[in-house]
């Protein structure tokens, strides 16, 4: 069986995942596109 620690990473990584926070892309992308820096984790 898979345990509840897996579960919840599973949810954990998916919710991290580019495409579930596409405004959070939308600002990074703005950001590089005026020579910002990315301020984020995600890089």
């Amino acid at each position: 069986g898979v345990s509840m620690g897996q579960i919840l990473a599973d949810v954990q990584a998916v919710n991290l995942h580019a495409l579930m926070n596409p405004e959070t892309n939308a600002e990074l992308h703005g950001r590089i596109l005026c020579d910002q820096e990315p301020n984020t984790l995600y890089i």
